[in-house]
């Protein structure tokens, strides 16, 4: 079981770490442009940073516009906007 837990473990850890290998070709793409930060919005958060940071004003102002895990969306509500004591 623990080999299988191991295997099973480098097999996700693998796939994870090429899920942020986009093969987009951006150059003509308009960065400003509402539909490309969407995109880049949910890309990032479903796949990985890599390194990337995400602007807070960015997915405040897209939130309920983008489509991405519930749990990943439950922990950047709390992050976003977290519960006054």
């Amino acid at each position: 079981m623990r080999l299988f837990l191991f295997a099973f473990y480098k097999y996700i850890s693998y796939n994870i770490d090429i899920m942020y290998n986009w093969d987009y070709n951006l150059k003509n793409v308009n960065k400003k442009d509402s539909v490309y930060i969407k995109w880049k919005l949910e890309r990032l958060i479903n796949y990985g940073l890599n390194g990337e940071k995400i602007k807070k004003i960015e997915l405040k102002k897209y939130w309920n516009q983008i489509k991405i895990d519930p749990d990943k969306r439950t922990f950047l509500k709390t992050i976003l906007w977290p519960k006054k004591s």
